[in-house]
């Protein structure tokens, strides 16, 4: 199946789409940028756990805050298991 990028381009606005090339990108575009409600919360939900455990707002976990991480929760694991 055709991504929406491969029907439309990189720059939709830039261009109008016939109706057959529109029944073509649909399911792509729907699959790609559609998401239930229930996604949204979950990913949502994923963004703040994220960004509490990424304690220094680096956008990556690092094993010092991994380890505070399962510390925290009282999961006892060593660094070395982390890594």
């Amino acid at each position: 199946m055709k991504s929406s990028m491969d029907v439309v381009g990189s720059f939709p606005t830039e261009r109008r789409m016939s109706l057959l090339q529109t029944i073509q990108v649909a399911p792509a575009v729907k699959k790609e940028y559609m998401m239930t409600s229930e996604q949204m919360r979950r990913d949502e939900h994923i963004q703040r756990v994220f960004e509490q455990i990424d304690q220094n707002h680096s956008g990556s976990i690092e094993v010092q805050e991994l380890n505070l991480m399962f510390t925290y929760y009282g999961i006892d694991i060593s660094k070395q298991e982390l890594l």
